[in-house]
């Protein structure tokens, strides 16, 4: 059948696979031209052993099956056939160099994978004597096949670990396969979809109309997207966000439909109470404005009064009065402007109610400054509002009562946030408080309403006689 292998090389070295045959010392006879995709010449392995071939984890089994075959054909019959195939084939690790020609660029560490198969020559036979005893193998190149057998597997990795719910169906809607996800999500199991029609799914939640333009886009454009709502196997209902798409053949015709669903029933809730909420919001801020209005329409009125008031004690008392609705009304003033309608910022309140207070009570500005200094400090209505009217005490005090007739001075207002209290501090350099007068016995409605709005912020305040007037707070978050 064959006369001398040297004969058949360049038909040899025309096949596509790896070949190679040893003798029974191990050494390599022949190898043909395919090796030079390692990126070895033929001449560079022939008369050597199979370690320049086989990487070293794998050169046990390749002698293990070599032995095999070997053994395989001494049991068998004499003239029963010219070769013994090896029982069955090995994935090897093949070396690669960069000294020889390379059909195809191969990186030094890159590996090289195929599949070996080995068959032994019968030993009495006419032929080649070299031949005779010989063990040949071909070798497959399976890289690429291992490779995307790897992608493949990191593919099915990827969609079984995937928080997604994952549905594949054949073109008539029948399920094929469904990811783990789908399993939590629907409560149904494998053997209760797969072979059904996604109809499964289907709630009474949309109308057969809502069904038939989702398949009409599916035929016109090999897609659809949206939300719909589905129903699990418990009968509950959830709000999917869908992705359907058409899986064409090379011939443009749908073979499946890949499905990729979302639950999205919580983010629907989150959504239906964010809508409430600015509702609410809307609603909260029209509160304070009409709070606002109906404090200005107060003050409006207390100004009319003071008008007919001639007595200067009464028109003190009014204005006094008229200064304590304007801390209230500008609070929420400030609560209907404010991006977050639950607080504001407490240091832009101060200036502008200050302003104010400067206006009502003070003839000449520029003969009284004002200092303030605050931190970025921002408070909810429960402790503006306190706050706010504290303020309005103290530097309506300083304005009437510290500078006298003259009216020249300096108030200073700073307010910060410290180790869990705010600390404010408002201080002046006029004629100093009476000695008779104290926070705690102090006979004035001024000085009780500071103490009482203290006391409602569990708060602490001092007073100082240094140079003039300090008041201390300190407020606990």
């Amino acid at each position: 059948m064959f006369e001398k292998l040297a004969q058949y090389r360049a038909l040899i070295n025309s096949v596509p696979e790896i070949m190679f045959r040893i003798d029974a010392n191990g050494t390599i006879r022949f190898i043909n031209a395919a090796v030079e995709i390692l990126g070895f010449s033929a001449p560079d392995l022939e008369g050597k052993g199979l370690s320049c071939l086989f990487q070293s984890g794998d050169l046990d089994r390749v002698n293990a099956l070599i032995r095999q075959v070997q053994k395989n054909n001494t049991k068998r019959k004499k003239g029963s056939s010219f070769f013994s195939f090896s029982t069955s084939a090995i994935e090897v690790r093949l070396l690669t160099s960069h000294n020889g020609l390379l059909a195809v660029p191969i990186a030094e560490d890159e590996l090289f994978i195929g599949e070996l198969n080995l068959l032994t020559v019968e030993e009495n036979t006419n032929t080649d004597p070299d031949l005779a005893g010989g063990v040949i193998g071909i070798i497959r190149d399976i890289t690429r096949r291992k490779k995307a057998e790897e992608l493949l597997r990191k593919l099915l990795w990827a969609v079984d670990q995937t928080p997604l719910s994952i549905i594949i169906t054949d073109d008539e809607g029948v399920v094929e396969y469904i990811n783990p996800q789908f399993i939590q999500t629907t409560g149904f199991s494998p053997q209760e979809v797969i072979g059904n029609k996604v109809g499964i799914l289907k709630s009474r939640y949309h109308p057969e109309e809502f069904y038939k333009q989702l398949n009409d886009s599916l035929q016109l454009d090999g897609e659809w997207r949206g939300e719909l709502v589905n129903q699990k196997k418990n009968g509950s209902y959830y709000w999917n966000a869908l992705t359907i798409s058409a899986v064409r053949n090379p011939g443009g015709n749908i073979t499946n439909y890949i499905s990729i669903q979302e639950d999205i029933t919580e983010k629907k809730k989150a959504q239906k109470q964010l809508k409430t909420l600015r509702e609410k919001e809307v609603l909260l801020r029209e509160i304070h404005h009409r709070v606002k209005n109906n404090l200005q329409i107060i003050m409006s009125l207390v100004n009319l009064q003071t008008q007919s008031i001639e007595n200067t004690h009464f028109l003190d008392v009014f204005k006094k009065f008229e200064n304590r609705i304007l801390s209230l009304a500008l609070i929420h003033e400030k609560l209907y402007r404010s991006p977050d309608i639950a607080r504001i910022e407490f240091g832009d309140y101060i200036r502008s109610l200050v302003s104010h207070i400067m206006q009502k009570h003070c003839n000449d500005p520029e003969t009284t400054k004002i200092n303030i200094a605050c931190d970025q400090i921002f408070l909810d209505i429960d402790t503006a509002i306190p706050m706010g009217l504290i303020v309005n005490e103290m530097v309506t005090n300083s304005l009437i009562h510290a500078f006298g007739r003259k009216g020249e001075g300096q108030i200073s207002i700073k307010m910060k946030d410290r180790e869990g209290h705010y600390f404010l501090e408002i201080a002046d350099n006029g004629c100093g408080m009476p000695e008779n007068i104290t926070i705690e016995s102090g006979g004035a409605l001024g000085m009780q309403l500071i103490r009482v709005l203290v006391n409602q912020l569990h708060g602490v305040v001092t007073l100082g006689r240094d140079r003039g007037t300090q008041f201390r707070l300190s407020i606990p978050h």
